[in-house]
């Protein structure tokens, strides 16, 4: 997939951080699945972050998708959201990794789908709102 071609900025899903890592994590955006065999699948980049928490101390973000057996995969690296500021990243700041649905059977395989945890890995901070704006390329 060659990431430099333009590709199709999206909102995805905003909300308060309420699961643990054994939960998988909140969803944060949706990858769509390819329809058919054969159709091209989509893949994203996050390409805005913006974190806000009220839990009386700065807080450790998660980024990651889920693998086959519905466990949490850290894919970011470990972002730190100061208290009681928007905290914002944007696409200068943040790494381009690439999101791909990979079916494959077994553990290995990822959903795609762009997941978030805040706190300590599992245990959530109840308290911390996280938005995101992603890319995705791809038919």
């Amino acid at each position: 997939m060659d990431i430099t071609i333009k590709g199709l900025r999206k909102a995805g899903n905003a909300g308060w951080v309420t699961t643990t890592v054994a939960a998988g994590g909140d969803l944060l955006h949706t990858l769509p699945v390819r329809l058919a065999a054969g159709q091209g699948g989509r893949t994203l980049i996050i390409r805005k972050l913006v974190v806000y928490q009220v839990t009386g101390a700065n807080q450790s973000i998660f980024i990651g998708t889920r693998d086959n057996a519905a466990a949490f995969v850290q894919l970011f690296p470990t972002l730190v959201a100061i208290n009681a500021i928007d905290t914002i990243w944007t696409e200068e700041e943040l790494p381009a990794v690439e999101f791909v649905r990979n079916t494959a059977a077994g553990a290995a395989g990822r959903l795609g789908d762009v997941y978030v945890i805040a706190g300590a890995i599992g245990v959530p901070v109840i308290g911390t709102q996280v938005l995101v704006e992603v890319e995705e390329f791809g038919a």
